[in-house]
């Protein structure tokens, strides 16, 4: 597979991985590899130019640490109200997208991407969908697990509280 260009930025380990992410879905799309052209926003966002086999592709991606399901309405709602030049993918890019997220984005109807490859990307302009789900993503392992009140460890404490 070939690589063209820089894919980091600001020493940003995520763009990199989406970099090398996107150039592998549209190599799976048509077959053929795809050289990016990247370039960062004044805001800080990343804009991704593509063109492979006569199609171009230009994408605003979105990074975010975290997106879940109490902040993805307000998100991708914001998102999907911004002003997008003609033939631009918006993508919101994150570690994890539950499959809560992933059907409010839908319902937004913004396209996303996690760092294992899980995606929907949607241009209904040029008849685009390219849709990847249940690709195993390390990156959910790493998340805290909530506290259990009634572990052993917990106990104690619960019942003292309940004692007073």
């Amino acid at each position: 597979m070939k690589s063209c260009g820089e894919y980091t930025m600001n020493s940003d380990k995520g763009i990199a991985r989406f970099g090398h992410l996107i150039r592998d879905v549209v190599t799976d799309l048509d077959g053929t590899e795809s050289c990016w052209k990247v370039s960062e926003r004044a805001d800080g966002e990343i804009v991704m130019a593509s063109k492979t086999k006569g199609k171009s592709f230009r994408l605003d991606v979105r990074i975010r640490e975290r997106i879940t399901p109490q902040i993805a309405d307000d998100l991708f709602r914001r998102l999907s109200e911004e002003p997008l030049p003609e033939h631009v993918i918006r993508i919101a890019y994150a570690p994890v997208i539950s499959a809560r997220v992933a059907e409010i984005a839908r319902r937004h109807h913004v396209s996303y991407m996690d760092y294992a490859g899980n995606c929907r990307i949607v241009d209904r302009a040029a008849g685009l969908l390219i849709s990847r789900s249940g690709i195993p993503n390390d990156a959910s392992k790493g998340r805290p697990k909530t506290a259990d009140p009634f572990a052993p460890k917990s106990s104690p404490i619960v019942r003292a509280m309940l004692h007073e």
